[in-house]
């Protein structure tokens, strides 16, 4: 798959995120306050959309989540065991 192939319409999301998280606390202080959770849960649920509904591939997704998991697992074991330590 070359350059050329490549979409950017499926990173408008992230890239609406970073901009958002940018400029709003700047420009709207307390509405982004109260609602920066429902925008980067909707931005993540255009994404997820996007894959199960427009590529009509959930394997991607599920790979992501596999690697999340294990990746809380390492920081949490990580954690754990520097907490011990003084």
């Amino acid at each position: 798959m070359s350059g050329a192939d490549i979409s950017i319409w499926p990173a408008t999301p992230f890239f609406l995120l970073l901009a958002s998280i940018a400029v709003l606390p700047l420009v709207k202080k307390h509405w982004w306050e109260r609602f920066y959770p429902l925008v980067s849960v909707g931005l993540g649920l255009v994404t997820v959309m996007y894959y199960l509904f427009v590529l009509r591939k959930p394997s991607p997704l599920v790979e992501s989540g596999f690697e999340y998991v294990s990746f809380i697992a390492l920081i949490g074991s990580l954690y754990v065991i520097a907490g011990g330590i003084h």
